[in-house]
């Protein structure tokens, strides 16, 4: 008698029941934890005014009328929320098509000027792009 994929799979398994059923159930609690987390998020992000969101994207505005593909903004100043420059007189230059990396040590501005640059809160930032900024890091459901 001929045996289906799921019966064939079954009878060759060296994977005992109760170890699927223990993988079931532990792959079951990290959904429920990662769906606590997003719950989190999303509370915190309705609470406090959108500083604890995952991802952030402006709708680009095409009333401009100008469709160039790279980006170059001149004269960027940037603070942090207490007054601390991060930039001045500063430029950004993007290029169509190419990836870039930002890097520095923690607390130097990097997630703010992103954030900013998504945002369009740079001063002479086109309008007609459309830009992500995803955050990284989530915090545990418990703290």
């Amino acid at each position: 008698a001929a045996m289906t994929n799921a019966q064939r799979d079954a009878h060759d398994s060296t994977v005992s029941s109760k170890d699927r059923r223990k993988a079931r159930k532990e792959l079951e609690s990290a959904r429920r934890e990662y769906q606590a987390k997003v719950a989190l998020l999303q509370q915190e992000e309705e609470d406090g005014g959108g500083k604890a969101s995952v991802s952030n994207m402006v709708i680009p505005d095409y009333r401009s009328g100008r469709n160039e593909r790279d980006i170059h903004v001149r004269n960027v100043s940037l603070s942090l929320d207490n007054g601390t420059p991060l930039l001045n007189d500063g430029e950004l230059k993007f290029a169509h098509r190419r990836r870039y990396g930002l890097v520095g040590k923690n607390g130097v501005g990097k997630t703010t000027l992103l954030k900013a640059v998504a945002a369009f809160e740079v001063e002479g930032m086109p309008k007609h792009h459309r830009i992500l900024h995803v955050r990284q890091e989530i915090r545990a459901a418990g703290g």
